[in-house]
């Protein structure tokens, strides 16, 4: 239970994580969207959040999920 609690606690961050890979992975699909959107997400939600998250989120989230 507590695993899974981390993990759907944690699971916002990943959806945000994947979104970032995602317009990384649509650089020809999103090249406006994506030019608009990283600017604003990067600076507000990424710097701090980012770097506090994937210490905590890779060694706990990567074991248990791969």
């Amino acid at each position: 239970m507590k695993i899974q609690r981390g993990g759907g606690g944690g699971d916002e961050k990943k959806k945000k994580k994947k979104k970032k890979r995602r317009r990384k992975s649509h650089p020809t699909i999103k090249p406006s969207n994506q030019k608009a959107i990283q600017p604003e997400s990067h600076p507000t939600i990424k710097p701090s959040n980012q770097k506090a998250f994937q210490p905590l989120n890779h060694p706990t989230r990567k074991p248990s999920n791969h």
